[in-house]
């Protein structure tokens, strides 16, 4: 999958850089004035230079590892051959490392002190910048919250079934019950999903379950591998972004600009993501089956 994955996404993150260059050169986007910073801290980053290239990623690089720790040591413990009671045992303490929560709160942590000792902020000028973090993310998480909370509204309204039933019912009447047409059928589930409720992991995990009790038993009847149906519902997933997406407002939120110019830029590059990562997966489908 991750082999695939990337394959699948290269040309889909090439094609998309470049249709956000030319929407970037035909709609210039003039950011929204960020909130003022503190006094103390702009004149206290003036004084001093920017921490190095290791401080700099390890706020990033470290809740990434803690979070990959956990799920390596399980999967240890679930190969044969392996010192399950050492893994067993060591899972017990990446369990805790390994949580996301955990992880990020270190995160935060190791990033105020990289500020605090590279630029020698005080404290009062380190609590005063994250006092404003904390209110312009605030205004963040109120509004995805709420898009996230019309998401669950729209799933409650069971649409997912109601698309499956169209969509199968389609495929049995076309008499494809094989082949490329459950590509076809992962892309437009998930991309309608995605539409209807605007999260993409529901739209994956509810395609995917879809799509996994009408494959024949372990993809043997298929003329590829079920990868390739795993990397087209993720395509799918990417397209139809807008309002109820959550992360059409933190794109919104975060780049300081308005919702028609996130509809205008946001939404069709990720479309433009998505069909190419179908292109690819339909091509590599064909060419190279892994069969």
């Amino acid at each position: 999958m991750v082999l695939v994955g990337i394959v699948v996404a290269l040309p889909a993150a090439g094609v998309g850089l470049l249709f956000a260059g030319w929407v970037d050169r035909r709609m210039p986007v003039v950011p929204q004035a960020p909130a003022a910073p503190a006094l103390g801290a702009s004149a206290a980053a003036a004084m001093h230079p920017l921490p190095g290239l290791v401080p700099s990623l390890l706020p990033i690089i470290l809740p990434v590892l803690l979070i990959s720790s956990h799920t390596v040591v399980v999967s240890m413990t679930a190969r044969p051959g392996m010192h399950l009671a050492m893994w067993s045992a060591l899972a017990s303490y990446t369990a805790i490392v390994g949580n996301p929560n955990l992880a990020l709160l270190v995160a935060v942590a190791i990033a105020m002190w990289v500020c605090a000792r590279q630029r020698r902020v005080s404290r009062a000028d380190l609590a005063e910048m994250v006092e404003t973090s904390l209110m312009s993310a605030g205004v963040m998480i109120l509004i995805i919250a709420a898009s996230g909370a019309f998401g669950v509204a729209l799933q409650a309204t069971e649409i997912g079934p109601v698309i499956e039933r169209a969509f199968v019912g389609q495929a049995a009447a076309s008499g494809m019950g094989s082949g490329l047409i459950f590509l076809f059928l992962g892309f437009g589930v998930a991309s309608l999903i995605k539409i209807a409720q605007g999260s993409s992991t529901v739209a994956m995990i509810t395609t995917a379950a879809m799509l996994a009790a009408m494959l024949p038993a372990n993809g043997g009847g298929l003329p590829f591998h079920t990868v390739y149906v795993a990397t087209a519902i993720a395509s799918g997933s990417l397209v139809g972004t807008w309002m109820n997406d959550s992360g059409f407002w933190l794109f919104s939120k975060m780049g300081g600009v308005t919702e028609i110019e996130t509809l205008k830029s946001w939404t069709p590059v990720l479309a433009i993501v998505g069909v190419t990562a179908m292109v690819t997966t339909l091509v590599l489908a064909v060419l190279v089956p892994l069969r």
